[in-house]
């Protein structure tokens, strides 16, 4: 009796977020009644689907059907290719996201009609499918003005494939640069600005989605994530773009969201009174306010205004971090 308990208590908060399990699902399509999915399951909700395929590690999709009497489920163990289409037919049809690099479910499930090989391969930052155990690596991206660029791909973090475009690690690189050295770029894959030109070649290829992982300086580690992200090109003054915060570290960035960049010899903030320049103030490049409350480019090992500022960690401006880094990657 308590085991039947407890499992009804698991499926209750399972159930609870449906809409989170259905985010790892696309709807592909409506479909007749199907005749041969591998198991059934009757008088149940979508919820139930959803839940019961991320379980099930050999269910690859599965066909939702509703009609007045009951609600059945079709659970399929491989992705089905030749399927009969049917506008607005009885059943929706869902297919499991590509999974190798989160760690929702275990197993996971790899690309479609990979069959049994699950787990053997994940996207790096290239969008090529590359062993599940291939770890953060540098290679070279060529962009628009000739110019190649050694760049630094974070596998490890949060499923990988994150194109990692600031750094700080030390106080060895001097961030405090003009606007020709932020467009371009500066550092070593240790402390570094991918630079803004290249940023926004970047992220204007599709939809993109923005990861900062913060240390503070006792060690803790926190990070703030956005699920949109870009950067306008150098004719708005490479604009942020960012939205729909997650994370832990509280919420800095909004308030630089829509503002251009600016550096000490090109002020773009929007302070009142227009002598004052925030880059210079804060002894950084940003896309600063009037004036911030983040500075991640700041002047490092600073405890104010100056420094690697995250204001809202812990609401203060002599609370800045140890170290910080900035990576974007497209969203699957």
């Amino acid at each position: 009796m308590q085991l039947m308990t407890n499992i009804n208590l698991l499926l209750a908060l399972t159930f609870s977020h449906g809409e989170y399990l259905e985010s790892h699902f696309e709807f592909v399509g409506h479909v007749p009644i199907p005749v041969d999915a591998d198991s059934v399951s009757k008088e149940v909700t979508i919820s139930h689907c959803f839940s019961s395929c991320i379980q099930n590690s050999n269910c690859y999709s599965f066909d939702f059907c509703a009609n007045r009497i009951t609600e059945t489920c079709y659970m399929y163990e491989r992705n089905r290719t030749n399927v009969l289409w049917v506008d607005g037919g009885p059943c929706r049809r869902y297919k499991l996201r590509q999974l190798c690099e989160r760690e929702f479910t275990k197993p996971c499930r790899c690309p479609d009609n990979r069959g049994g090989e699950r787990c053997k391969y994940k996207y790096d930052c290239s969008g090529n499918l590359v062993s599940v155990t291939t770890s953060s690596y540098s290679y070279f991206k060529e962009f628009s003005n000739g110019k190649t660029k050694e760049l630094y791909c974070d596998m490890i973090t949060d499923g990988g494939r994150w194109i990692v475009f600031q750094m700080r690690s030390d106080g060895s690189v001097d961030f405090f640069r003009n606007w020709t050295e932020y467009r371009e770029g500066f550092g070593n894959l240790n402390n570094f600005y991918i630079g803004n030109q290249a940023l926004h070649e970047i992220v204007k290829e599709g939809n993109f989605e923005l990861r900062i992982d913060l240390e503070d300086q006792t060690g803790e580690l926190r990070y703030a994530k956005y699920s949109d992200f870009s950067l306008g090109g150098p004719e708005n003054n490479y604009t942020l773009a960012v939205k729909g915060y997650t994370g832990n570290a509280n919420d800095s960035f909004i308030q630089h969201n829509g503002r251009q960049f600016s550096t000490f010899d090109m002020d773009n903030d929007i302070y009142p009174d227009p002598a004052f320049n925030c880059a210079d103030y804060y002894h950084g490049g940003w896309w600063y306010a009037s004036c911030a409350q983040s500075n991640l480019n700041g002047l490092f090992g600073e405890k104010n205004h100056r420094g690697l500022l995250w204001y809202d960690w812990k609401g203060a401006f002599d609370s800045t971090m140890k170290s910080s880094k900035m990576m974007t990657r497209m969203k699957r």
